[in-house]
């Protein structure tokens, strides 16, 4: 199995457990996959840090870097 899909399946049963709201795990999931899995290697920080964009109201599908900066400041 790649290495990373193993990173993919376990990070997705890790926010399933300890995150109670599903739009929570849709979003980091989704962000997860689009950028192959470099979200769940870095801290919990930036997870809280993107957890906390969700819920100021920033709806993402898909994004990149450059687009969640420049989103951030436009605010």
């Amino acid at each position: 199995m790649n290495i990373q899909w193993k990173f993919i399946i376990q990070g997705t049963v890790n926010l399933f457990i300890q995150s109670p709201c599903l739009l929570d795990n849709y979003f980091l999931f989704t962000l997860a996959f689009v950028e192959k899995c470099n979200w769940f290697i870095l801290t919990n920080g930036l997870y809280i840090f993107l957890v906390l964009i969700v819920k100021a109201g920033y709806f993402f599908i898909f994004l990149d870097y450059s687009t969640l900066i420049m989103l951030i400041f436009a605010r």
